[in-house]
């Protein structure tokens, strides 16, 4: 059983661990953290024992954009990153996101659609796909 919530400041060398392990590019470091815990645009998935993973939000004037999520490894592929996300559109109905190329798979199964490419996007030369899932365009068609 896990949990979504806001972390606070006490928790960032923690957030630190998680960036460290999950990325080998373009890292987030701990002003980054410290400025979304003090707007409010992360959110942290926990048990009762450790931060599992976060996820870290823009707030744009029509959609929320997905800036970072990390699963710590050893919680990876038990539906964490799923729920972290299901659990975000109950209240914010339209979201984007960039991804790499060996992440569209698991967006799809999601019901992100792919919107654009943006080629050479990452400081390692991969390209970006950008992901689109809008809830009150498939809410609109389920009457």
């Amino acid at each position: 059983m896990y949990t979504l919530s806001k972390p606070t400041l006490n928790d960032i060398k923690e957030l630190l661990k998680i960036e460290n392990e999950c990325f080998t590019y373009d890292r987030l470091g701990y002003y980054h953290f410290y400025y979304q815990i003090q707007q409010r645009q992360i959110f942290i998935v926990s048990n009762l024992k450790e931060i599992m993973g976060y996820i870290s939000i823009r707030f744009r004037k029509n959609y929320v954009y997905i800036a970072s999520l990390a699963i710590k490894k050893r919680y990876r592929k038990k539906g964490i990153a799923s729920f972290m996300l299901a659990t975000l559109e109950k209240s914010y109905p339209i979201m984007k996101l960039d991804c790499k190329r060996h992440n569209i798979n698991f967006y799809h199964k999601l019901g992100y659609k792919q919107v654009c490419i943006k080629y050479d996007y990452y400081t390692d030369g991969e390209d970006a796909i950008t992901m689109e899932k809008d809830i009150t365009c498939q809410k609109a068609g389920q009457d």
